[in-house]
Parts: C-alpha cells; structure tokens; sequence
C-alpha cells in the first residue's frame, strides 16, 4: 500500500462503520414500528365489545380496573378459550400444513378446534362485559355509547387519513394513480 492510501484507511472504514450503523439501525427500527400495530386491525374495525371494555376500564378507579383486568386475563387463560388451548390448536393447524399431504376434512377439523376456542373465549368476554354493563347507570351508558362513538369517529379520521397499510399520506397522487409496483 502507499503511504496516501493507508492514511485514508482508517477514515473510510470509520465512515463505513457509521454508515453500517446507519443502515443497521433503520432496520431495526423499521421492524419495531411495524410490530407496534400494523398487525392489530385499526381501531375503527375493532369489535365493538372490547372498545366497551376498554370504555369502561377507563372510566374505573385503578383498584377496580387492576381487577377488572384480572378478572378478564383469568377468563382468558383458564378453560375452553384458553390462551394455552388456542396455542396448541394453531400450532396442529400449522403441523398439518407441513405435512406432504393433507386432506380438507383435516384441515377443516382443526378450523372448527380453533373456532370452538375462540368462540368460548368471546363468551368469557361477554359474560364480564354484560357483569360491568349491568352495574352502570343508564346515564353512564348512554356517556359510554356517546364516547364510543367519538372514538370511532376519532379512529375512522385516522384510519382514513393514515390509508389501509402506510404512513400518513402526502401530496402525492391518490392510491388509485400511482403506477402499479414493478
């Protein structure tokens, strides 16, 4: 190497280092945005009986909240619509797939264990659900309802501003006039 060279060396691999920091960071960083709730569906769509429970847990004192929690986690963990029952039947669904062949009727049997499980789980949320609603005035039901709303309407604008998969949208062309991808 000439002297010219190997002065500038540890310059560029500096620079490289930054660089590959750089890129290894927006990596990361791009993954971890996306995990933060692009697999949950927007708000907007969400089922209506969870934003209830989330309207009432707000409306809690933090005792009855922490309680209230428990008292839903216990459901969810415990019985036919256990977290653990919903593991074990997604991960059959998942076995099967990987086999050389399989027959629908297989596939449809592990479908209707994965809906049984959920389905049970949904009864146990509607069960805590219709225990909270039953204990509210019918004033604080129609604040609720009013708020719900609100917040639908508040997540709708979001959703709509933010567009089905993406970042806020710019000035660019609408979705439907942009070249399709190559």
């Amino acid at each position: 190497m000439t002297e010219s060279t190997r002065s500038k060396l540890p310059y560029v691999l500096v620079i490289s280092l930054i660089i590959n920091a750089l890129l290894v960071g927006l990596i990361i960083g791009g993954g971890l945005g996306k995990r933060g709730g692009s697999d949950r569906p927007p708000a907007a769509q969400m089922p209506t009986e969870m934003l209830l429970l989330s309207g009432i847990e707000s409306r809690l004192p933090k005792a009855e909240r922490r309680t209230l929690r428990m008292v839903l986690r216990k459901a969810l963990t415990e019985g036919a619509g256990s977290r653990v029952q919903m593991r074990q039947a997604r991960t059959a669904l998942n076995q099967l797939l990987a086999q050389d062949e399989v027959s629908a009727d297989e596939i449809k049997t592990v479908l209707a264990t994965i809906r049984g499980v959920d389905t049970a789980r949904r009864e146990a949320i509607h069960t805590e659900l219709a225990n909270q609603l039953s204990q509210l005035s019918l004033e604080e039901r129609q604040d609720l309802l009013e708020n719900l709303g609100k917040r639908r309407d508040s997540f709708r604008d979001r959703f709509e501003r933010r567009g089905p998969s993406g970042p806020p949208r710019g000035d660019g062309p609408p979705r439907g006039d942009r070249p399709p991808p190559r």
